[in-house]
């Protein structure tokens, strides 16, 4: 072959590579700066479709080509079809800030170019007024000396389809990658890995977005992945302003391993009418380095009004404070967050530092929701161990709670330790239509759910109603649902309530307040364990439910199997700090097995109540190890109507202090043991209860309080009662006057 054809031949062979080499060879630095090259021989398939290829070697991301100079000249038409790549050279100086694009265009590179900033300058700048459509193109190593969107800046409409983002970066301003400040943009079937947005150590405005940065309304993103990006503040993938936008969108993306130096690991928002649909958030962080922006959110954080997140997956997200996965709190101009949650979500392995180890929403929020959703093995070191709730009018329907964890590691004057699964502080708020909750640990107080009050709002008006509670533990009260003192008018309707264990009182429910009902639920196998004494200085009461307070009615409930290490094996009722134990009503209510290791192997009435209910009960087999098979009653008023006791058992085993201040080891009343004044049994029946002392079915006595008179019994059958010592029925014993 002559000289000419083999010199024809080489160039065509040079020619036909160089696609080939800007494809294969692309080397990446991460967030931590560790270079990384692409080659062929090992490609990360994304789940977009996209692929990167990642090897171990140690070369600088770069391609060769054609300058930012000549760039400039390819993409001066309407349509540009772009087959070369480009890298930003020392002679391209006039295009550090990036190349102007205006009008209406479309760039394409069809997969195969690479533009490459050389670490010295953005790509391209889009003016106001212009719509400029990207695809095809990987966007690598731009770093601008000033002005946010590291590869693009556009104050025009900007959509970007199937293209990568690599080792962008911008320093001291927002958005390392992109920055949208013009409406109605969108960001389809791309990759973002390893961009950057570093922070002005003396400007709480810059650091933001470590990807893309939304500054306009109406932006969607969809079926892209963010990958390892990282900001110097907030939103490690993705961030918003804070001017008034709204209606943005997130659809079908993938969020891991993002990191935010302040809060919103991966994606901070402000915006109302802000929705992320079908998209997964893993091992993003929220570090927590600023006091302004403490660390919440690990994957993401919601400001605004009319948000929701649907059908989204949120795993092993970590914030430094609140919000594990998800913070929820107000902007400037709207001071409340309002109508804001979770559909059809899945909460797995997520950690808060203090608060909500999935999902938290700051003080004052308003008709908040959670429904359709799974949290599992959630962990906030202080409280909610995987929601955090704080204002009025929230909603959890139909979700499922198990293995969350309050551990209480963090502490503070406002307790810690509390709400293995839920903490809510508020009124007029609902858990509902079959939400379950089994094996959530908090180290405190509230195994499943934790509510109280606080200083801007009151714990009222909460229901729980048609849940399901199982093997829930509380280190100290409230095995399944701990209501603080100061409550009012809260509510369980149709519930269950299994296996559920706290270490001190109310082995399933700790009720602390005004106005309470529970009713058509069941409670089996709870336990009080009294291994720790309260705040309240009580240890080992109320087997399924301690009830302090007044006004309180449990209707058409059952309580089988429950125990109590002292008092009330089913139920135990004292006084409280704002009320006597007064106008408490048990009807159509069904104890059976119950157990109580001193007094009340059903219903404890501690000293002090007054005017309390039994209305068509049926008590089967309810042990008191030391008094009262079936009901201890110490107070005035109190009355037992249209109930049966059948097979109860006062053991007399335990010594205790008996109503006049002596240690005894008690055995009085296999049925009913009653101390105090003006009461009422009538219309009873009494089939073989046994009392190891006195009254094998009932025994009445006076107190130091005053004496057992005015007492009455009527209308009742006694059958196959035994007491050990005196009266086989009944014994009124020392200081009984006016009964009958």
């Amino acid at each position: 072959m002559n000289r000419k054809g083999i010199i024809l031949i080489l160039l065509i062979l040079c020619i036909l590579s160089i696609p080939a080499i800007g494809a294969a060879d692309i080397d990446v630095e991460d967030t931590n700066n560790t270079k990384l090259t692409t080659t062929d021989s090992d490609v990360v398939t994304q789940g977009n479709g996209l692929s990167l290829s990642v090897s171990e070697n140690e070369t600088l991301l770069s391609a060769t080509g054609e300058s930012f100079t000549q760039l400039n000249e390819d993409v001066s038409g309407d349509d540009v079809t772009l087959t070369k790549n480009y890298t930003y050279t020392s002679s391209d100086s006039a295009f550090a800030g990036g190349i102007t694009l205006s009008g209406t265009k479309t760039i394409n590179g069809n997969g195969n170019v690479i533009i490459d900033a050389s670490n010295q300058a953005r790509i391209f700048k889009v003016t106001a007024g212009s719509t400029v459509t990207f695809k095809g193109i990987t966007f690598i190593n731009a770093n601008p000396t000033q002005g946010p969107g590291g590869a693009i800046f556009g104050t025009g409409a900007v959509h970007i389809e199937d293209c990568k983002f690599i080792n962008n970066t911008v320093n001291m301003a927002n958005g390392g990658a992109v920055c949208l400040s013009g409406a109605g943009s969108t960001i389809s079937n791309s990759y973002f890995e390893g961009n950057k947005a570093i922070k002005n150590p003396n400007n709480l405005n810059s650091g933001a977005a470590g990807a893309v940065f939304l500054n306009a309304s109406n932006i969607m993103i969809s079926n892209s992945e963010f990958l390892k990006n990282y900001a110097g503040l907030n939103g490690g993938a993705v961030g918003s302003s804070a001017m008034r936008i709204a209606s943005c969108t997130i659809a079908n993306c993938t969020f891991t391993s993002n990191t935010a130096n302040g809060s919103a690991g991966a994606v901070g928002m402000q915006s109302r009418n802000f929705h992320i649909f079908n998209s997964t958030f893993k091992n993003n962080e929220a570090k927590g380095m600023f006091t302004t922006y403490p660390g919440n959110g690990g994957a993401l954080v919601m400001r605004g009004w009319d948000s929701y997140a649907y059908n989204c997956t949120f795993t092993d997200n970590t914030a430094a404070t609140h919000g594990g996965a998800v913070y929820l709190t107000n902007t400037s101009y709207d001071p409340l967050n309002n109508n804001t949650g979770f559909i059809l979500c899945t909460f797995t392995g997520n950690t808060a530092g203090v608060d909500g180890g999935a999902v938290s929403w700051y003080s004052g929020a308003t008709y908040g929701y959670v429904e359709d959703s799974i949290f599992t093995n959630n962990t906030a070191r202080r409280n909610g161990g995987a929601i955090h709730w704080s204002g009025h009018h929230g909603t959890i329907s139909n979700s499922t709670f198990i293995d969350n964890n309050a551990t209480g590691e963090v502490t503070s004057e406002l307790g810690s330790g509390n709400g293995g699964a839920v903490v809510w502080v508020g009124s007029y708020g609902t858990i509902k239509d079959n939400c379950i909750f089994t094996n959530n640990y908090a180290a405190s107080n509230g195994g499943a759910i934790f509510l109280e009050g606080n200083a801007t709002e009151n714990c009222t008006n909460i229901t729980i109603t048609h849940s399901t509670f199982k093997d829930n533990y509380a280190g100290v009260d409230g095995g399944a649902v701990n209501w603080n003192e100061g409550a009012h008018s809260g509510n369980i309707f149709y519930s269950t309530f299994t296996n559920n264990i706290a270490n001190s009182n109310g082995g399933a429910v700790f009720w602390s307040g005004h106005d309470g009902k529970i009713l058509y639920s069941n409670f089996t196998g709870n336990n009080a364990s009294g291994i720790v004494t309260d705040e309240y200085n009580n240890k080992g009461d109320g087997g399924a439910i301690i009830w302090s307070g007044i006004n309180g009615i449990v209707d058409n409930c059952r309580f089988i199997d429950n125990y109590a290490s002292q008092r009330g094996g089913g139920v135990f009722l004292q006084n409280c700090t704002h009320g006597n134990c007064t106008n408490t009503t048990f009807s159509h209510v069904y104890f059976e097995n119950n157990t109580a290791g001193v007094n009340g192997g059903a219903i404890d009435w501690h000293k002090g109540a007054q005017n309390g209910h039994v209305r068509y009960g049926v008590f089967v087999n309810n042990t008191a190890n030391r008094s009262g098979g079936a009901i201890f009653w110490f107070g005035t008023g109190g009355e037992i109507l249209y109930s049966n006791f059948t097979g109860n058992k006062a053991l007399g085993n335990v010594l205790y202090n008996n109503s006049f201040g002596n240690m005894t080891y008690g055995g009085h009343g296999g049925a009913v043991m009653w101390t105090g004044a003006d009461g009422i049994i009538d219309g009873c029946t009494f089939v073989e209860n046994n009392a190891a002392v006195n009254g094998g079915a009932i025994f009445m006595q006076g107190s130091t309080e005053g004496d057992c008179r005015n007492v009455t019994v009527s209308n009742s059958v006694f059958n196959d009662n035994f007491a050990g010592v005196n009266g086989g029925a009944v014994d009124w014993y020392r200081g009984a006057r006016y009964c009958t």
